[in-house]
């Protein structure tokens, strides 16, 4: 003859739940502020991405069309005309346009960097020009700093353009951003 026995099935007490829902706060309090913070500095690196990618694509433009290509940029608060373009074209704070400049002037790609970052930079014009043989006119040298709108340097990203017109990112600034 068998036997049956049965197993009492047993669940959490209120008391389990409570200690493990404490825990799990616990965790969330250390590593929400971490988080935020990673999300900020990534928002750093992916707008000196976006001006690293135009720059690269303008001299890319430039050698395979065999025309001069330019990135205008406006970095003050308001909207702002590209002086010398014709068309006109106005950028807002923060845009960056990537025209064939001739090409009557078209926007080939355009792009807002992202309103928590602010940049910076030392090219002394609104706009780098390409040559057909993809150097930068007059911008070798310059460099684009990008900072958190909170005015932190120590996060800051920079792109450089090199003598051959190549646009490369560093976190090793050349000099201290104002950040602000």
């Amino acid at each position: 003859m068998k036997t049956f026995t049965y197993h009492k099935q047993r669940a959490y007490t209120l008391l389990e739940i409570l200690i493990a829902v404490a825990l799990l706060s616990v965790l969330l309090a250390v590593a929400f502020p971490n988080l935020a913070e990673f999300v900020e500095k990534r928002r750093v690196t992916s707008a000196a991405q976006q001006i690293s990618d135009i720059l690269s694509l303008a001299r890319q433009t430039a050698v395979s069309r065999g025309e001069t290509t330019a990135v205008c940029w406006n970095d003050s608060t308001g909207a702002a005309n590209i002086a010398g373009i014709t068309p006109v074209i106005s950028l807002e704070a923060g845009d960056f346009a990537l025209i064939a400049v001739n090409d009557g002037n078209n926007v080939i790609d355009r792009f807002q960097l992202p309103t928590d970052t602010i940049f910076e930079q030392t090219v002394n014009a609104d706009c780098i020009n390409y040559d057909i043989s993809g150097r930068a006119l007059a911008a070798a040298g310059g460099s684009f700093f990008v900072c958190r709108r909170s005015g932190q340097a120590d996060d800051a990203r920079e792109v450089r353009i090199d003598a051959a017109g190549r646009a490369l990112i560093s976190s090793e600034l050349s000099s201290q951003p104002s950040c602000s």
